[in-house]
């Protein structure tokens, strides 16, 4: 009986072992929407290579008690966060993530789109984005940082906050383009990178540089250190090293000649 017990007894650790060894590590990723076509598309990528499951918690950047602040003030689980820059300084501020996990992924630049079909208005010049905006019947906007960009910055600066205020959409826990397709809204501004994945809108093109607002795209480690370690080829996959240009052949100089 005492064989016949040790033997169940080391069974029983080897099918822990392997249990152990078979089980797939975990990383949770909260995202604003500006990200989320680029990460769920790498996330399959980086899942295959390292054999680590990725739990997306979120991809907006939300409002209200949704938003990715309130998920994280509440201690909803998240490995990494990825928001833009002015959001990240008030999550590093609130003790929220590691401050010096941040990674600089991408630049965002802000884009106009209208409903599939319909005429695209000329947006080349401060002129013409002024009008654009002001002839719109509707304009839709994002309920976070995006929107506040135009609300409190850039009609303010073109002397058009009063006449928007009365028309401007905000998008709630929908995309600015959700709001376009449905016909709530004639015309939308959001980051590129949340429009361009956007069924039922034609996306006119990017604003004038001037007022682009490109946003700096850095995720964070939220967890602890031996966590970050644990996975830090997350942020391989999402932000690989530049490609190096190819060296000048022996014949390079001759050719200048």
């Amino acid at each position: 009986m005492r064989n016949n017990l040790s033997r169940s007894i080391v069974l029983l650790v080897v099918c822990l072992l392997v249990q152990a060894q078979t089980q797939r590590a975990e990383i949770v990723v909260m995202t604003s929407g500006t990200f989320t076509a680029a990460h769920l598309e790498l996330a399959q990528e980086f899942e295959r290579s390292s054999m680590t499951k990725v739990s997306t918690a979120t991809t907006s950047m939300g409002v209200g008690a949704d938003s990715i602040p309130s998920r994280l003030k509440r201690g909803d689980a998240a490995d990494v966060v990825i928001v833009n820059a002015d959001a990240l300084a008030a999550l590093i501020t609130d003790g929220l993530v590691l401050a010096n996990s941040r990674t600089d992924l991408a630049r965002s630049r802000m884009g106009v789109a209208v409903r599939s079909g319909a005429r695209k208005p000329d947006i080349s010049s401060v002129d013409a984005l002024t009008r654009a905006l002001v002839e719109a019947k509707s304009v839709a906007l994002s309920s976070s940082v995006s929107g506040d960009y135009f609300t409190k910055e850039l009609f303010p600066r073109l002397g058009i906050a009063e006449q928007m205020a009365a028309k401007t959409r905000r998008s709630g826990n929908e995309r600015v383009g959700a709001l376009i397709a449905r016909g709530d809204a004639e015309m939308g501004v959001q980051q590129m990178s949340e429009l361009l994945p956007e069924k039922g809108i034609d996306v006119v093109g990017p604003l004038p540089p001037r007022f682009s607002a490109s946003r700096c795209l850095p995720p964070v480690w939220r967890r602890a250190r031996n966590t970050r370690t644990r996975h830090a080829h997350t942020f391989d996959i999402l932000h690989p090293p530049p490609r190096r240009r190819p060296s000048p052949g022996p014949d390079s100089n001759a050719e200048r000649r």
